[in-house]
């Protein structure tokens, strides 16, 4: 009976000590995103060697310790491996704007960012982020922002977009003589709306969908003849548009998750194709998980199947997290004793990072079973199965707002 509990002991204390290897997991000594001691983060260099995107996750998008840590790998990936685009789950046009702006202003304020991503983000953890593309443009080797949603999430497209889209309109009609400038009240009016309420569940009226349709279907029949850059550039920003109105006619078809994969491919094999990129997201789109929710085709799935190895995903993931809306505070489930957060708490170090391709193996898969890395919430899966990466963060912190 005595041999059999010394034996258990055992083979428990050998399943913990497997838990954590120096040669498997990664401690990171800091996530601040002002600490630029990068000597934590070397590993990184043979880690993403030939890799051409990187997906930076986030479990929910109030995550400020996420948050801070990212702008740091920015930093790092940047400086050290050339990863010279940021691309945004934000609109193509607010992006592109931005950093038109960006590139042509000399001022050093956060607000051109501000005005294209979305407000989650604007906090003092990503102005962090601002600053430091800002200052990135008076050197040989400038921070490029993009965006790959299909929604409109910023200022810009609201005050810019159909002034812009009807100056293209304008020069189509003198060069081709084709009327194609028709009912423009009404034209603009459905343009705006559908960016108003292009983060919401609000439909648009079927009158305001076939004016779109008409209008876009005539602007991709001039386009087959005459495909310029810019005329193709405002092909995909309408199709990004019909697909965004679409969506909220059937908001799980997944609709929405393959136009990004779709943009992310283009902006990797097309608009960036001899540069390096890295995406920031939430978890639940950049993760190759062909089961998690009801959604048919996460964008994670189609750009592993595209890049396969040239493809990074890291997904975030805690133990301690809570929020607050108003007065009420948010508790997530505790996690479970067979969860990688489990695994990963028993180290005693509150910032660690896996490499699934090369070192999984080290894990014992009962610790592999489910992890909280979508939304915070208990998902029961094989984790190394979903992602390339794994960025452990003990406790997440929620974002700092900006004063105003």
């Amino acid at each position: 009976m005595h041999r059999r509990i010394i034996y258990f002991l055992i083979i428990m204390l050998l399943n913990f000590g497997f838990c954590y290897s120096q040669n498997n997991i990664h401690i990171l000594k800091s996530i601040s995103s002002l600490d630029t001691n990068f000597q934590d983060l070397q590993f990184l260099n043979k880690t993403l060697q030939n890799v051409k995107v990187v997906g930076l996750g986030e479990q929910s998008h109030y995550d400020g310790s996420t948050y801070e840590a990212k702008v740091r790998l920015i930093k790092y990936l940047h400086e050290n491996l050339n990863f010279d685009v940021i691309a945004f789950e934000s609109g193509i046009y607010d992006c592109n704007k931005a950093n038109d702006e960006i590139q042509n202003s000399h001022e050093t304020n956060q607000q051109s960012l501000f005005n294209a991503i979305f407000g989650v983000w604007h906090t003092k953890e990503v102005a962090e982020l601002a600053k430091y593309i800002n200052e990135t443009q008076s050197t040989s080797h400038p921070l490029i922002l993009a965006g790959f949603d299909c929604q409109f999430s910023g200022e810009y497209s609201k005050k810019y977009f159909v002034e812009d889209y009807f100056k293209v309109l304008q020069k189509i009609e003198n060069k081709t003589g084709i009327k194609i400038l028709k009912d423009t009240s009404l034209l603009a009016r459905a343009l705006r709306k559908e960016i108003k309420f292009s983060n919401y569940y609000n439909k648009l009226p079927k009158e305001d969908t076939l004016l779109l349709y008409n209008n876009f279907n005539q602007f991709y029949e001039i386009a087959k003849k005459d495909s310029t850059r810019e005329i193709l550039k405002w092909v995909s920003l309408l199709q990004n548009m019909q697909i965004d109105y679409r969506r909220h006619f059937n908001m799980n078809s997944g609709s929405r998750d393959s136009m990004m994969a779709i943009n992310i491919l283009q902006l990797c094999n097309i608009t960036f194709k001899n540069k390096k990129l890295m995406l920031w997201s939430a978890n639940t789109h950049l993760s190759f998980d062909r089961d998690y929710s009801k959604v048919k085709a996460r964008a994670g799935v189609s750009i592993k199947q595209s890049l396969n190895d040239k493809y990074y995903c890291i997904l975030t993931t805690s133990i301690n997290a809570g929020y607050r809306i108003f007065f009420a505070k948010l508790k997530f489930p505790k996690i479970k004793n067979n969860s990688i957060e489990s695994c990963l708490k028993q180290n005693n170090q509150p910032y660690q990072f896996i490499d699934f391709r090369k070192q999984y193996d080290m894990i014992p898969s009962n610790w592999l079973e489910s992890s909280s890395v979508y939304g915070h919430f208990i998902t029961d899966h094989n984790v190394s199965k979903i992602t390339d990466g794994l960025l452990f963060i003990e406790t997440i912190n929620p974002p700092q707002e900006i004063s105003k």
